[in-house]
Formats: C-alpha cells, structure tokens, sequence
C-alpha cells in the first residue's frame, strides 16, 4: 500500500509539472491573442482596454506568478519540456506587436530622426516625423527629444537600417534584436551563475520570468541592453577595460545606469585611487563628447537628468512617491533627494566598501533608484534588478525577487 501511495505521489507531481508548463506556455498564447485582437499594431495604452480585456490581462499575470512561483519550489523539472516550451514562447513573443507600451516605437522614431533624416534626435523632437507620428496618435513624448543615450542610439542603427521605409518593419527588427540580447544576456548570466556556484534551477527562473519576458521579448523595452552590459561588467571584472566600457555602455544607454558607476572604481573586491582616477576621467571625457555631439549645453543636460524630483506623480508611481506628493510642492523634491542620497551612501557603504557585494550593491541600489526618486515607475524598470537578484544566494533574495516580480506585473493595472 506504502507503495502504491509512494508511486500515484510522483505521478501527480510528474503531472503537476507538465501541467504548469503547459499552462505556462498558454497564458502566453493568450496575451498573444489578446494583442492581435485590438486590431492595433502600434496599440493604445492600458487604460484604454476594455473591462474584459483587464480582467483576461489581470488573470493571466495572476497565473503566470503562480506558475513562476511552482518553478521556485518544484523538486523535479522536465529540462527538456522547459527547453521546448521556452523556445514556444520566444516565438510567441516576436510575432506579437507591443501590446502595452508604445515605448518600443520611440527607439525607432529617434534611430529615423538621426539616421535618415540627419537631424539632431536630442535637439528635434519626436512628432517632426509627421507620417510616422500620425501612426501613433497624439502621444505627449511625441513633442520630446531622444531621451537615451548615443550608444542606444548606435544599437538602433540596425532595425532603422532594416526598416528605414517601414515604422512596422523596423518595431519588428527592434524586437528581434531585444531577443537576442535577451538569449545573450542569459549566456553571460549563466556563467556568472556557475561561477557563483548556484543550482541550474536559477537559469530556468530567469528564463521564465514573466516580467523579463513581456517586457523584454513581448515589447522589445531597451532595458535588456542595460541588463547586458551590466552582466558583461560583472564577467570581465578582472579584466579593467572590457569591465569598463561595459559599465560605460551601459550609462550612455541609460544615464539612471551612472548610480552603478562606484562598481568601476573597485578592483579584486578593493577600493583602488588608480581606478577611481582612471574611471572618473574616462567617464568626463566621454561625457564632454557627448555634450559635443549633442549640442546639449551642461547646464540643459543636468536639468533634464533632475527631471525625476518634481514632485508630481506621473502615470503610476510607487507608494513613497504618492506620500511625498502631499507634501507642499517645494518640500517634497527636497524630501526625495535627501532620502535616496541617504538610501543610495547606506547601500554603497554596506555593499562595496565594507564587503564588496556587487551583486547586493546593483539590486539594491536599482531598487532606491526606482522607488524613492523615480516619479514615473514604469513596470519594465525591474527588468534590471530582477536577474542580479536571482544571481545572490539566500532565502530574502529569492523573496525579493518574486515580491518584485509581482510588484512590477499588477503595477501595470495601476493595482500597488
């Protein structure tokens, strides 16, 4: 009878497993078919989705946690039905068309305006490429500049050159080659992972997570080339160039990517004045190209990067920026800078100087970054921390990483 008992245990689990990757690989088909049903290729925002379409977006994340959550405790895993089903599901994600940002359609607006029409992206707005535009609709970043660095701008030189004719044609390029950051970065995030000395089951929980799959491979968001860099940083730390013009690479993408600067100064785990040196006037001199380039005055380039302590919340912010938006309109910036400067030196001291953790370092300062100053946090910034938590041993950091996995998903509905 024992068993028996024993035998029909491993078969409900041997079932649960299948069933939950197969879940996992419907869910998937089914945001794939809700995309598609809007009939919208450049499609409108969330809040223009109807009530069902809500409730079929907020059920199918709901699952997809659950099902995340089965790959956190399952203790046994079919590699081989994980290797097919993630395959399906790189699949799914290319055809689909970015069903909840528009963001992806900017990187190709700024790479047209530059490459095509030779005109300065950071001077020139968006919506001065009307036919393009008049595709998007009356969207207000239209009426912006090129927000992004020049290396993402030199990464877009590829889609606009294979759509230069075609906004589709080059949205679709844009996500191909997001893709194959995506397939690189875990290349790189695999070795560290072995290097670290962690269970294979990391790289499956990396893989499958919802949040680095809708946002990287379903809408092509440009934080997957931060998220590259930084891992590349992280491979070559012995090696002082290659793991500094990563770092580099990954600033000029994003500038917010400058809080993780300190990283270069380190060498062997040890503060080292040669490399601060050497970091900070490699860091000036690039900056003083840029602004060349850019025909940015400093002055400009500075108040645009100070953009994020208005104390205004825009889209949907975290719950410290809605308290410090009570505040009376010229306490609240002042509030928000003093406690991520505070939050920011904490982590720094406690994570390089008095251990070097860069690991703890890069979550926890992306994480300061995102909910103290950040007024318009949008899902897809967890795209940066959500690998190096997966990369650090212990239970709080796996805790961690699904809480912001979550977080970052029901963020779209407005929900936390």
């Amino acid at each position: 009878m024992a068993s028996l008992l024993g035998k029909n245990k491993m078969i409900f689990l041997f079932s649960a497993d299948y069933f939950a990757l197969a879940a996992n690989l419907f869910l998937y088909a089914v945001l794939v078919a809700l995309s598609f049903s809007r009939q919208d290729f450049f499609l409108e925002h969330l809040e223009n989705f109807s009530q069902n379409q809500l409730l079929i977006l907020s059920l199918a994340f709901l699952f997809l946690l659950v099902i995340y959550l089965f790959l956190f405790f399952s203790k046994k895993i079919n590699n081989k039905l994980l290797k097919i089903i993630i395959v399906l599901i790189l699949f799914l994600g290319l055809i689909c068309p970015p069903f909840l940002s528009r963001d992806l359609a900017s990187y190709s607006l700024g790479a047209k305006l530059f490459y095509s029409s030779g005109q300065n992206p950071y001077l020139n707005n968006l919506s001065v490429q009307a036919d393009f535009a008049q595709q998007l609709g009356d969207l207000w970043w239209l009426n912006q500049p090129f927000v992004y660095g020049p290396v993402f701008l030199a990464v877009g030189f590829v889609p606009w050159l294979i759509g230069s004719a075609n906004l589709l044609l080059s949205v679709y390029a844009f996500k191909i080659l997001a893709l194959i950051f995506f397939i690189l970065s875990f290349w790189i995030f695999r070795k560290i992972r072995i290097a670290e000395r962690l269970s294979p089951r990391v790289d499956w929980l990396y893989l499958f997570n919802p949040v680095l799959l809708i946002n990287v491979v379903f809408e092509g968001h440009n934080d997957i080339f931060l998220v590259f860099f930084i891992l590349a940083f992280l491979y070559w730390q012995r090696k002082p160039l290659q793991s500094g013009l990563s770092l580099l690479a990954a600033v000029f993408i994003k500038y917010s990517a400058f809080i993780f600067w300190p990283l270069a100064w380190f060498k062997s785990g040890r503060f080292k004045i040669k490399y601060f040196l050497l970091a900070n006037l490699a860091s000036g001199v690039a900056l003083l190209l840029f602004l060349w380039f850019s025909g940015l005055s400093p002055d400009s380039f500075v108040r645009n990067l100070l953009f994020f302590i208005d104390n205004r919340c825009l889209y949907e912010c975290s719950p410290v920026i809605k308290l410090l938006a009570l505040l009376p309109d010229k306490l609240g910036p002042i509030i928000k800078i003093i406690l991520f400067l505070g939050a920011y030196f904490f982590i720094a001291i406690r994570f390089l100087l008095r251990k070097y953790e860069p690991l703890k370092f890069i979550f926890w300062a992306g994480l300061a970054l995102f909910l103290i100053p950040t007024q318009w946090l949008t899902p897809w910034y967890f795209c940066l921390i959500i690998p190096f938590g997966l990369l650090i041993k212990g239970r709080l950091y796996a805790i961690a990483t699904f809480l912001a996995t979550a977080y970052s998903l029901f963020h779209y509905l407005g929900a936390i």
